[in-house]
């Protein structure tokens, strides 16, 4: 096999690896990076991709700040997410569900629930946002999961695992008192520490872990054994 045509699949796999939220969520991202030979440029690849496979904030962290958690969060400049998928999610589309929010503040809601970048983290995260909306009807949500499990494309799609975490997160957001987590511009928020932001928007962390030891006993995946 040519050095030409082992490089070619080795990119093709980068681009499926940045697309796939078993690892990213629905977050795409370019990655700049110097390339001085074949060997630094594996290297480099393999780290960003663990990185992203490994990035889990927790909830063990409320004297830190906002911003200092995103700042360990992977680069991740949206550039390709699925038309299916922005239709519903993409707050400026016509026909997005409840809880449609922009990628910035997605990637605060990750940090404050302490949620990774895993497809069943990704669920938690959907499920938390879109029961938070003051305006979400039962038969969204119905509506969301059926897109999520079948119209989807598949490397977006919800299985077991995700549909389960989809809907404890459901509960968690439907119960806090604090609504519409999605409207919240989180610039304003971003020095406070954790610990602040969770009680500003009732993110209960003794309820949180309450849930992540249900979701962590009932699977064994990654994402649940770090829960």
């Amino acid at each position: 096999m040519s050095c030409t045509l082992v490089w070619s699949v080795l990119l093709h796999s980068l681009v499926l690896f940045a697309n796939w939220p078993g690892y990213f969520g629905s977050r795409v991202f370019f990655m700049h990076i110097k390339i001085s030979n074949h060997n630094t440029f594996l290297r480099q690849v393999l780290n960003i991709l663990m990185n992203y496979a490994e990035w889990n904030p927790g909830i063990e962290n409320g004297d830190v700040t906002l911003q200092s958690v995103l700042d360990t969060l992977p680069g991740n400049d949206s550039i390709d997410i699925s038309l299916f998928v922005k239709l519903i999610e993409n707050p400026r589309s016509p026909f997005s569900l409840p809880g449609a929010i922009s990628l910035e503040a997605h990637d605060c809601v990750h940090a404050i629930v302490g949620r990774g970048l895993l497809n069943q983290d990704e669920a938690f995260v959907i499920g938390y946002t879109m029961g938070n909306a003051s305006k979400l009807k039962y038969w969204q949500i119905s509506l969301y999961k059926y897109y999520a499990t079948y119209i989807f494309p598949k490397i977006y799609r919800f299985g077991e695992r995700e549909l389960i975490a989809f809907d404890l997160g459901i509960t968690f957001g439907r119960t806090r008192r604090t609504k519409d987590i999605h409207k919240v511009d989180f610039e304003h928020y971003k020095n406070r520490t954790m610990g602040e932001v969770r009680a500003l928007f009732d993110v209960n962390v003794d309820i949180l872990r309450h849930l992540r030891y249900i979701e962590g006993r009932m699977f064994k995946s990654k994402a649940s054994r770090r829960l």
